[in-house]
């Protein structure tokens, strides 16, 4: 039973990056209709815009449902919960810039200068 774990996180893992991808192509066509072309750091928003999220769902867990007594563990609660979040910030917010930066560079490719 325990080991039914890592595949639910590795599927919901999957799951988050298929939205985050989809999301910043999305939002990076939608910035690009209205003719504005500094895209780069709002693709890298868009797809690290998870983290608050989980940041928000692990402070919400925290304060209703944890159960830790003490200072110290919600301190240390607290100090892993904001690594996690930037590691998932970074790695998605990575992931949906370079998606966006291939779809960018296909779309452009398309276009016909003649």
């Amino acid at each position: 039973l325990y080991y039914y774990a890592f595949g639910f996180l590795f599927g919901m893992t999957f799951i988050t990056a298929i939205a985050c991808i989809e999301m910043s192509i999305v939002s990076t066509y939608m910035i690009l209709c209205i003719e504005d072309y500094s895209w780069w750091w709002r693709s890298f928003y868009a797809g690290g815009s998870v983290a608050l999220y989980f940041a928000l769902y692990g402070l919400s867990y925290l304060i209703f449902d944890s159960g830790l007594e003490g200072s110290l563990s919600k301190f240390v609660f607290i100090c892993y919960l904001a690594i996690m979040s930037t590691i998932v910030y970074v790695s998605m917010g990575a992931l949906s810039f370079a998606v966006s930066y291939v779809f960018v560079r296909k779309i452009y490719a398309a276009i016909k200068a003649d």
